[in-house]
């Protein structure tokens, strides 16, 4: 008993000894402490110029730099405040991106990056924090790209505001225990010339589940532009979104379910880090048809929106991709129209081309008459056979056998878009050739590429145009050379011939031309006006072709070569050889 009460006495007395001691070192063991405190938050590296802690209940930071993988986190000042209650003050503070530079190639594909399961504790622990910091004042953030952020946050209020460059946004937030309501005061973000996203109100909310985290957004008077979406502005009355985000193990899960518009339905991200495998699938339930074009905004579509189409439809779609395979992309769709009909559809539409019209081509002041009145007009039974097997073979091999679309090109497409970030490869077959230039327009958004894809799947399901009149109305409008439109003009043009007296090297040419049509000259000799003969490999495949529909005896594919296509005037003009 006399042991215990020495050893109390004695802390009694050293206690005053063992603080002071503490006080005086308190730099020192919080240089110690503070990066082992936030070491499960990978951070790297803390340093700061200069610490201010007169008080015991107030630290304060000047000049203080966290860096974190690859941001960095510089605060001017940074104020502490523990009694009487939590509070944190950032008088100015910047977040920046180290430059990292590592060649692809090197990277070993067994460490390719993978996306992490959602950090459910971390968002636990936000939400946590943010309740135990009872007055939170950011006097100035500056993060990439020229945004910046003030906030303040007493009690479980909080309001934020938003700049990008000259743009503001005004946020306000009251958080109850494990949720979180959002309201957005109207604004606006970019210029009316350039990209922008404007909005009369919007409003959320959050909240924490067991799995992981779920809330709603609703948005009204929105508007919005991007060069790459559309040719114009887009537009909704209102429209919400509910959201339901977690993760199993090592599975992450995103659920989103739009609201406020009449389509229903489900689009669901999973993602496996450990093998790693992602999947995105799409649900919509039966419905009618008109609730999937009312779904997406005003000025969406070009035609479609002229259209009333009756009947339902049933809709589900999944793409599958995994990084250590990056040239596999697989897609699956499932679609269920039941009672399809066409009530009305005005302006231009696939209605309009099962008869003769006025084609006016993009980028040129020529109006073409695509029917038999145009006297270079071909209708389907006199166009040569190996001339429409020549070129359908150089654009769509298997043009009479599908159903609009060819899948394999349709995925390295995307991928390769997606690789480059830019349009740069469009899959398109002839039927979706013939949309987009007799129906729709040239411009290169994703606007314009949706509504291609759903036109070209209604006329090829619904057989509105028979592959007969898709294949006449691709030889009479295709730009064949600058100015020159339909296979008759391309004749005259390039080898001062009638369709029907084309040799077949001439029509493998033809073919061969269409990508590029108004670079003919980089296939030719400029000397002697014939194909180049690296041609051959080319000509080659679509003899072999020919061949198989009986067009071409195989003991004749030797003499199909580029050489033997030769150019006419006006085409290509001799070099004048009177100087030398």
């Amino acid at each position: 008993m006399k042991r215990i009460l020495y050893w109390i006495l004695s802390f009694i007395l050293l206690l005053p000894l063992i603080l002071l001691l503490a006080w005086g070192g308190r730099e020192t063991i919080l240089y110690f402490t503070l990066p082992f405190i936030l070491k499960k938050y990978d951070i790297q590296r803390i340093r700061y110029e200069n610490l201010q802690w007169d008080r015991l209940e107030q630290l304060c930071f000047l000049h203080l730099e966290i860096e974190r993988k690859n941001l960095i986190l510089q605060v001017d000042t940074l104020t502490l405040i523990a009694y009487p209650e939590p509070q944190l003050y950032i008088a100015h503070a910047k977040i920046l991106s180290k430059e990292i530079s590592v060649p692809i190639s090197s990277i070993p594909s067994q460490e390719l990056p993978t996306l992490p399961p959602l950090p459910l504790e971390r968002i636990r622990q936000i939400f946590y924090w943010s309740k135990r910091i009872t007055s939170l004042h950011v006097e100035e953030l500056i993060l990439p790209q020229d945004i910046r952020i003030s906030l303040h946050k007493d009690s479980s209020t909080t309001h934020l505001t938003l700049w990008y460059k000259s743009d503001c946004a005004e946020i306000d937030a009251i958080q109850q225990q494990d949720t979180l309501w959002i309201e957005v005061a109207s604004g606006q973000i970019g210029t009316e010339r350039n990209s922008h996203l404007r909005w009369k109100g919007l409003t959320g909310k959050c909240w924490l589940t067991r799995e992981g985290i779920a809330g709603t957004a609703y948005a009204w008077g929105l508007t919005g532009y991007h060069r790459r979406i559309a040719a114009h502005s887009l537009s909704y009355d209102s429209i919400g979104i509910s959201f339901h985000a977690g993760h199993t193990q090592d599975t992450f899960w995103l659920v989103f379910s739009p609201q406020a518009i009449p389509l229903q339905g489900t689009i669901q991200l999973r993602w496996l880090a450990s093998i790693p495998y992602g999947e995105l699938h799409l649900h919509f339930p039966r419905q009618p048809h008109a609730a999937y074009l009312q779904a997406l905004p005003a000025g969406f579509f070009q035609s479609l929106s002229h259209a009333r189409i009756e009947g339902f439809s049933t809709l589900s779609l999944t793409f599958t991709y995994s990084p250590n395979l990056p040239d596999t992309l697989s897609l699956w769709i499932d679609w269920q129209p039941e009672g399809f009909s066409i009530h009305n559809w005005e302006g231009i539409s696939p209605l309009l081309l099962q008869k003769d019209f006025e084609y006016a081509p993009a980028g040129s002041t020529r109006k073409i008459w695509l029917g038999p009145d145009n006297p270079n007009f071909l209708c389907f039974h006199q166009i040569p056979p190996y001339i429409l097997h020549a070129v359908l073979h150089s654009e769509d091999g298997i043009f009479f056998y599908h159903k609009g679309f060819q899948k394999e090109h349709f995925l390295k497409a995307i991928l390769e878009n997606w690789r480059c970030r830019c349009f740069r490869r469009g899959a398109g077959t002839i039927t979706m050739q013939v949309v987009r230039n007799l129906i729709l327009s040239r411009s290169k958004t994703i606007a314009r590429k949706i509504e291609e894809i759903l036109l070209t799947a209604i006329i090829e399901r619904f057989q509105i145009l028979s592959k007969n009149r898709i294949a006449e109305l691709y030889f009479n409008m295709a730009e064949w050379g600058p100015d020159i439109y339909g296979i008759t003009e391309a004749s005259h043009f390039y080898f001062a011939k009638e369709p029907h007296e084309l040799t077949i090297p001439e029509a493998i040419f033809l073919g061969l031309l269409l990508p590029y049509p108004r670079h003919y000259t980089h296939f030719i000799d400029k000397q002697t006006g014939c194909a180049h003969p690296y041609l051959q490999g080319h000509f080659r495949t679509i003899s072999h072709y020919l061949v198989l529909q009986n067009y071409l005896h195989p003991d004749s594919v030797e003499t199909v070569v580029p050489e033997r296509v030769c150019l006419k005037p006006p085409a290509w003009t001799p070099p004048d050889t009177t100087n030398l």
